[in-house]
């Protein structure tokens, strides 16, 4: 069976999220923590445990199965999806599809290193560059997953920042119109401790606003151009190649085992079949009377 079995060929690729940190969302939260607001920090996306999670969900699995790839096999070229190289069972299209994952989701190996961040991926197919295409599907697939995620978090943050630049603005206006009604009303406070102290709290006030107003006006700079961004959010370490060289066999190890197996099994087969004969020789005997 291991000789009649066709050979396959395991493309590897390895890549990690991008490490650097997001200043746009510490800034967010930085800021939406002095008004009360409770803004998440954390990016889920750059957890290699969410990666080797989304490599097998079944939306980017599917996605893979679907994607069209053309290789030369027997000096022919050969284009379709892999429900036709996979040659998945059904019989309808959608469930030609769903076997066709199943078959996938049995050929690729994911592994994850959680103190490099390296994820690594393997795929395994009877045709090397059908191989190494497949696994490139795989890290386009993510890297667009990922990116339309990041999109929609830059639209969402754009929108809470212009929000709160329209409310900061009216804040820092009515601050701006109590210093100057103060100064109007009181063109010698320089001369009263007292109106001085005043003066000096409403003059920290429309500072503190003005900073404030600076800060999110910067950040909203920052998701507008999040929002329109399509920077690649994973590195790829080791782009997937067509494999010159099929996975091993192991001819040694299974013939070794096969004669353990077997060796094993023709003695249990001659002891039974010894104990056996010795029963129906017992049974065939006849009987010896003991007379008294």
């Amino acid at each position: 069976m291991t000789l009649l079995k066709s050979r396959t060929y395991t493309a590897t690729a390895s890549f990690m999220p991008r490490s650097a940190a997001d200043s746009r969302m510490s800034m967010l939260g930085g800021l939406a923590a002095q008004f009360g607001v409770n803004v998440p920090t954390g990016d889920p996306s750059q957890s290699p445990d969410f990666y080797a999670d989304l490599l097998l969900s079944r939306p980017i699995v599917k996605q893979v199965v679907e994607s069209n790839y053309a290789i030369v096999d027997d000096g022919q070229r050969r284009q379709g999806t892999l429900v036709d190289f996979l040659e998945a069972d059904g019989s309808t299209p959608p469930r030609r599809v769903e076997a066709a994952i199943k078959k996938l989701r049995g050929r690729v190996a994911v592994s994850k290193n959680l103190k490099t961040g390296v994820i690594t991926l393997r795929v395994a197919t009877r045709w090397p560059d059908l191989s190494r295409q497949v696994a490139q599907t795989f890290l386009d697939r993510v890297n667009s997953f990922n990116l339309a995620s990041k999109r929609q978090r830059g639209v969402a943050d754009q929108a809470f920042a212009q929000e709160r630049m329209d409310s900061l603005m009216v804040e820092l206006n009515l601050a701006e119109d109590r210093l100057a009604e103060f100064e109007r009303r009181n063109r010698q406070w320089q001369d009263s401790p007292t109106l001085a102290l005043d003066h000096d709290r409403l003059s920290r006030a429309v500072s503190i606003h003005q900073q404030i107003v600076v800060s999110f006006s910067q950040l909203y700079e920052q998701t507008r151009i999040e929002a329109t961004r399509g920077t690649p959010v994973i590195t790829v370490v080791e782009s997937p190649e067509a494999p010159a060289i099929p996975d091993p066999r192991m001819l040694v190890l299974k013939t070794l085992l096969a004669l353990v197996l077997g060796g094993a099994g023709a003695i249990v087969t001659a002891l039974a079949l010894d104990w056996y004969r010795q029963m129906r020789r017992e049974l065939a005997s006849p009987a010896v009377a003991v007379s008294t």
